[in-house]
Protein backbone atom coordinates (compact mmCIF):
# COMPACT_ATOMS: atom_id res chain seq x y z
CA UNK A 1 0.00 0.00 0.00
CA UNK A 2 2.86 2.36 0.78
CA UNK A 3 4.33 1.82 -2.70
CA UNK A 4 1.02 2.65 -4.37
CA UNK A 5 0.45 5.65 -2.13
CA UNK A 6 3.93 7.09 -2.75
CA UNK A 7 3.85 6.49 -6.52
CA UNK A 8 0.34 7.82 -7.15
CA UNK A 9 1.20 11.50 -7.86
CA UNK A 10 3.72 10.72 -10.60
CA UNK A 11 1.35 8.15 -12.13
CA UNK A 12 -1.62 10.50 -11.95
CA UNK A 13 -3.55 8.19 -9.64
CA UNK A 14 -6.03 9.06 -6.94
CA UNK A 15 -6.67 6.43 -4.28
CA UNK A 16 -10.13 6.44 -2.73
CA UNK A 17 -9.55 4.56 0.53
CA UNK A 18 -13.29 4.32 1.20
CA UNK A 19 -13.75 2.29 -2.01
CA UNK A 20 -10.63 0.18 -1.44
CA UNK A 21 -10.96 -3.38 -0.15
CA UNK A 22 -8.44 -6.00 0.86
CA UNK A 23 -9.35 -9.67 0.61
CA UNK A 24 -7.17 -12.73 0.87
CA UNK A 25 -8.45 -16.28 1.03
CA UNK A 26 -5.92 -17.51 3.58
CA UNK A 27 -6.57 -14.83 6.21
CA UNK A 28 -7.17 -16.34 9.66
CA UNK A 29 -7.14 -13.30 11.91
CA UNK A 30 -4.24 -14.61 13.98
CA UNK A 31 -1.76 -13.60 11.27
CA UNK A 32 -3.02 -9.99 11.22
CA UNK A 33 -0.30 -7.36 11.45
CA UNK A 34 -1.59 -4.05 12.75
CA UNK A 35 -0.62 -0.94 10.82
CA UNK A 36 -0.07 -2.81 7.55
CA UNK A 37 -3.05 -1.09 5.87
CA UNK A 38 -5.04 2.04 6.77
CA UNK A 39 -7.95 1.34 9.10
CA UNK A 40 -10.58 2.71 6.65
CA UNK A 41 -9.87 0.05 4.03
CA UNK A 42 -12.66 -2.51 3.83
CA UNK A 43 -11.84 -6.08 4.79
CA UNK A 44 -14.65 -8.32 3.49
CA UNK A 45 -14.55 -11.83 4.93
CA UNK A 46 -16.56 -13.84 2.39
CA UNK A 47 -15.30 -12.51 -0.94
CA UNK A 48 -15.17 -9.60 -3.36
CA UNK A 49 -16.23 -8.74 -6.86
CA UNK A 50 -13.27 -7.86 -9.05
CA UNK A 51 -13.77 -6.60 -12.61
CA UNK A 52 -17.21 -8.28 -12.71
CA UNK A 53 -15.71 -11.58 -11.51
CA UNK A 54 -15.97 -13.24 -8.10
CA UNK A 55 -13.00 -13.84 -5.82
CA UNK A 56 -14.06 -16.07 -2.96
CA UNK A 57 -13.84 -19.51 -1.40
CA UNK A 58 -17.31 -19.17 0.13
CA UNK A 59 -19.91 -21.10 -1.84
CA UNK A 60 -22.81 -19.03 -0.48
CA UNK A 61 -21.16 -15.77 -1.55
CA UNK A 62 -20.56 -17.09 -5.07
CA UNK A 63 -24.09 -18.52 -5.40
CA UNK A 64 -25.67 -15.33 -4.08
CA UNK A 65 -23.85 -13.13 -6.58
CA UNK A 66 -24.62 -15.56 -9.41
CA UNK A 67 -28.34 -15.61 -8.57
CA UNK A 68 -28.39 -11.81 -8.35
CA UNK A 69 -26.91 -11.57 -11.85
CA UNK A 70 -29.21 -14.26 -13.24
CA UNK A 71 -32.31 -12.51 -11.92
CA UNK A 72 -31.29 -9.31 -13.74
CA UNK A 73 -30.99 -11.20 -17.03
CA UNK A 74 -34.35 -12.95 -16.68
CA UNK A 75 -36.28 -9.74 -15.90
Amino acid sequence: MDTIWESRPELGLEVNIVKTQIFWTSYHGNNHRGGLFPLDIGRPTLGVQLLKGVVSRDRGFIEGLTMKRASKVVM
